[in-house]
């Protein structure tokens, strides 16, 4: 932020970026870069700021016609500093200004959100909008292999700005290792049919304003044309991943659904998914990166920092797993419902768990114990049928869902999947039988437990355990579960279907 620019702006109220700062003076808003140097962008010297400011204007012409008003040089007329177009100022210009038109913040996307004043007309009329943009956008070659190189270099980035911070980045970094392998052809071949363009480089929800009827998305990356090329799904994907962070992934599905119907070719759900972790882990980047910059709250950055990281391995996972439903099944006292809760907070799917099926259907609270008539077999069939409906009701609103459940039985596990009726693959845990009835005794004396099995009902079904022969073995992994569940979920992590080769 140079002196001149500053005295010369005379704002009532600073916004702080990475970049720049920008100063609202109630009718327009001015953009000053800051005269620094990142892993991304130059602009230490006058001339580079000049030439970033021209092409921020150029390029937020088409979404934002009349916001991007011009460039304004900063100037010393007989002691004072003032504002003049760039072209009146010739040498004597001491910094550059790009003068905007000041928008309400009320009608920023975010605000509409929270505010309820928008819905799926507004979200497919954007999708479209979008998709029209793609669609006359430049295309670009190159940009399947960067897009590897660009992931590896944002991990690495986002490594050394969380040093100290003990941010876990394994499992993302192995999530996103193989969601890379898996899609590689995929991104070949859309570059090849044109769907990799010169696009926007930022869409994100706070740059989408909603005027009456006009749709505007500004703020085009400008700084660097490389970060603005690649897949028209990843362009897309960044909004997509903002919206879900807000809350609003309902409202993302209907932009999506706009791009679609509009002709837009933004990839299948999986490769979205795996735009948006990357593009989740980049912001998680820029937060840590700001914090070290200018003012903004360290404590506040890094917790920004985590909740995209977290929204990145949520979306690593959908990548790598696909959708449908993971049926995690063994004995009682293998860590079921344990790993369950690891693995949804890892993932954002819900859990469907057969003992509070069975608790529910026989009238009595999660923590009460059922009388032994509940387990006869014809319940228990009809136990795992309702269970499959309830994951499928799941699997209808989101990608997937997590399944816990004994699965003993042949005939239990064809009753969930007839009646879920989706992909799944099944997670079978196993412990050694002396940690099985140790697990299975301290749970007797836990009043908060949801399963009434203790050491000899678990020591029963565990010799009694049916093998999952109908079940295809890329659809089945068996684990030893007598580790902790964060070490359980790191080895699911590796073990994705992305991973594993074909046939």
């Amino acid at each position: 932020m140079t002196a001149a620019a500053l005295a010369a702006v005379r704002p009532s109220v600073v916004i702080d970026t990475l970049l720049a700062r920008v100063y609202l003076d109630g009718e327009h808003a001015y953009k000053v870069r800051r005269p620094l140097r990142t892993a991304f962008a130059d602009q230490r010297t006058g001339a580079q700021r000049r030439r970033l400011a021209e092409e921020e204007v150029r390029l937020n012409q088409e979404l934002a016609p009349g916001v991007h008003l011009g460039v304004l040089a900063v100037v010393d007329r007989d002691g004072e500093l003032v504002l003049v177009p760039a072209a009146e100022a010739g040498d004597d210009a001491l910094d550059h200004v790009v003068q905007m038109r000041q928008l309400d913040p009320a009608h920023a996307l975010p605000a509409l959100l929270e505010a309820g004043a928008v819905g799926d007309t507004h979200a497919r009329a954007l999708g479209a909008r979008l998709a029209a943009f793609h669609r006359g956008a430049t295309p670009v070659a190159g940009t399947a292999l960067a897009f590897e190189r660009t992931v590896a270099q944002n991990l690495g980035e986002l490594a050394e700005a969380a040093a100290g911070l003990d941010l876990a980045l394994d499992d993302l970094r192995a999530l996103l290792a193989d969601g890379l392998a898996a899609a590689r052809p995929a991104l070949r071949a859309r570059e090849l049919r044109g769907l990799a363009v010169d696009g926007h480089g930022d869409l994100r929800a706070e740059h989408v304003y909603v005027e009456g009827d006009r749709l505007l998305v500004i703020d085009r990356l400008e700084f660097d044309a490389g970060l603005r090329a690649g897949d028209v799904g990843a362009d897309l994907a960044f909004l997509l991943m903002d919206l879900e962070r807000l809350g609003a992934a309902a409202f993302g599905a209907a932009v999506l659904d706009g791009y679609r119907a509009a002709g837009g070719d933004p990839g299948d759900d999986g490769l979205l998914a795996l735009f948006a972790a990357h593009r989740a882990l980049v912001r998680a980047k820029v937060a840590l990166l700001g914090a070290g910059v200018h003012a903004q709250d360290p404590a506040a950055a890094r917790a920004t920092a985590l909740a995209h990281l977290r929204l990145a391995e949520r979306s690593a996972w959908r990548a790598t797993w696909g959708g449908g439903a993971v049926v995690l099944c063994g004995p009682p006292g293998c860590g079921k419902s344990t790993l369950a809760a690891e693995l949804a907070a890892r993932t954002g799917w819900p859990v469907v768990s057969s003992d509070a099926v069975r608790k529910e259907r026989a009238g009595l609270a999660v923590t009460a114990r059922a009388p032994g008539q509940v387990y006869d077999p014809a319940r228990t069939l009809e136990v795992y049928r309702v269970l499959g409906e309830r994951a499928a009701a799941h699997l209808a609103q989101g990608p997937g869902v997590i399944v816990d459940a004994t699965c003993s039985r042949r005939r239990w596990r064809e009753a969930l999947a007839e009646a879920l009726d989706a992909p799944a693959r099944f997670v079978q845990l196993v412990v050694p039988a002396g940690e099985r009835e140790r697990r299975a005794a301290a749970r007797l004396r836990d009043p908060e437990r949801v399963s009434d099995a203790g050491p000899d009902v678990a020591a029963r079904l565990a010799a009694a355990f049916e093998d999952l022969d109908e079940v295809a073995p890329a659809d089945h992994v068996l684990l030893r579960a007598d580790v902790p569940a964060a070490a359980l979920v790191e080895r699911l992590a590796r073990w994705s279907p992305a991973a594993r080769p074909a046939g």
